[in-house]
């Protein structure tokens, strides 16, 4: 949700709505809601006029816009899993899940090495589960780490200057290529 200086009247007054708004939200309100409130909220700020925030001392018998500024922010705590003592951590992923991510994983590796060595087709894929097999005989199984990609391999070869300087066929060609 948005919430401009235009909306609020200064740069304090739109940080408070803002503020107020993710409280809002925080506590479980719809995005129509929070949507609402924040019309309400700068609706509000607008109708009272004022443009600078009211130091603290000078809320009392002030306008609602300046007892809202001055208003502390509502402390809570998060529902959300954190990973600080005390505080529960989320819950554990799904150990079926697991174990297909490492087994996959280990299976392009797996792969990935047989290629290295020069084997293709079927012979690629011998000895591993029939689920694992299955799945990588249908998508394709592109190089594990990037470095081990053609066109990075070849493109190393290309930048390698003892290559390009053996390359040179005359005098001129090696001049160019110290410049």
């Amino acid at each position: 949700v948005k919430v401009s200086v235009d909306m609020a009247g200064s740069i304090e007054a739109a940080a408070r709505v803002a503020r107020r708004c993710v409280d809002y939200a925080m506590r479980g309100a719809s995005l129509e809601e929070v949507i609402s409130f924040r019309r309400r909220m700068t609706k509000e700020l607008r109708a009272t006029g004022t443009k600078r925030k009211a130091p603290p001392s000078a809320t009392k018998g002030a306008s609602s816009k300046a007892k809202f500024l001055a208003e502390p922010a509502p402390v809570c705590s998060s529902s959300l899993p954190t990973r600080d003592a005390g505080h529960e951590v989320g819950r554990k992923p799904p150990k079926a899940g697991v174990k297909w991510l490492y087994d996959m994983m280990n299976t392009r590796e797996t792969i990935a090495e047989r290629k290295r060595a020069g084997m293709s087709g079927a012979q690629v894929y011998e000895g591993l589960s029939k689920e694992m097999a299955t799945y990588f005989k249908r998508r394709s199984c592109p190089n594990v780490r990037r470095r081990e990609d053609r066109t990075t391999r070849d493109l190393h070869r290309l930048a390698a200057a003892s290559k390009r300087w053996s390359l040179c066929s005359d005098a001129t060609e090696q001049l160019r290529l110290k410049r």
